[in-house]
């Protein structure tokens, strides 16, 4: 690839990989439109790796909270919030660890198409529209600018964590469909995101050794400066991304994300 394709990609992936738009998809379609070969599961790891770095650093204090009180607990011998948080995060992710390599396949092949993708946009993006309006008229005494990572119950992360399984589809958005799935259950916007997040980085920790594992074995060729190039991009644009879309969540709600995916998706199946 072209430097200039690099910073492009690296760009659309830090700006979507946590909007509820599928950074998938657009890697796919912004390849599509500049014909550009595509760009390889190397790089994919690559920006997913400056990603996952975002998340880290923007969360670094939670983070830190939830090391030091599963510390305490296992010290003291006693549950707290901080422990149940990282139980919770583990059991939403465990349906992508166990079911995630059995459709990995599915995946890297006929699912990066386009027309796919436009699919999967169109009906994830109604599916978060309509999740927003349950929200609005069925939780409207809740206050949405409140994070309250306690309403995550066992269950409810159970749930979050198979609908996380559609993140796989290009198109879907791993944020998008696990925030549909949050407020389905009864959990704010905010609240919804924040879970959506943390779990992000668990996900796409064990997304990207099982792609990297997959290319080791292809003995695919590696441009080392390139890959370096797209992780800093993309670590830099994810880490502001993170920062609008809760405000904007905050403020606007979800509906601007679910019409936009409508939009496109509906565009892409009309001209393609």
């Amino acid at each position: 690839m072209d430097f200039s394709h690099v910073i492009i990609l690296a760009f659309v992936q830090g700006v979507t990989e946590f909007l509820p738009i599928s950074s998938s998809a657009h890697l796919v379609l912004t390849s599509r439109i500049f014909q550009w070969p595509d760009q390889g599961l190397y790089f994919d790891v690559a920006v997913h790796i400056g990603t996952l770095m975002a998340v880290l650093c923007y969360y670094r204090r939670k983070i830190f909270d939830m090391i030091s009180g599963t510390v305490k607990s296992a010290v003291q011998w006693k549950s707290n919030t901080e422990i149940q948080l990282v139980g919770k995060l583990l059991v939403a992710t465990l349906p992508i660890v166990i079911f995630g390599s059995l459709i990995l396949d599915m995946l890297l092949s006929q699912l990066r198409e386009v027309v796919p993708v436009a699919i999967a946009t169109l009906c994830f993006g109604a599916l978060l529209g309509g999740a927003d309006a349950f929200h609005r008229k069925y939780h409207q005494e809740e206050r949405d600018d409140v994070v309250d990572l306690t309403a995550v119950s066992y269950p409810k992360a159970l749930w979050i964590g198979f609908a996380q399984l559609f993140a796989v589809i290009p198109g879907t958005s791993r944020s998008g469909v696990t925030i549909t799935a949050g407020l389905f259950v009864g959990l704010n916007r905010l609240t919804a995101s924040n879970f959506s997040f943390l779990l992000a980085i668990p996900a796409i920790l064990a997304s990207s050794v099982l792609v990297l594992l997959h290319v080791l074995e292809s003995g695919s060729v590696v441009v080392w400066h390139q890959l370096f190039i797209a992780v800093v991009v993309s670590f830099v644009i994810a880490y502001a991304t993170i920062d609008v879309f809760l405000r904007v969540v905050n403020t606007t709600g979800l509906i601007p994300f679910a019409v936009y995916r409508i939009l496109l998706g509906a565009s892409l199946l009309i001209f393609l």
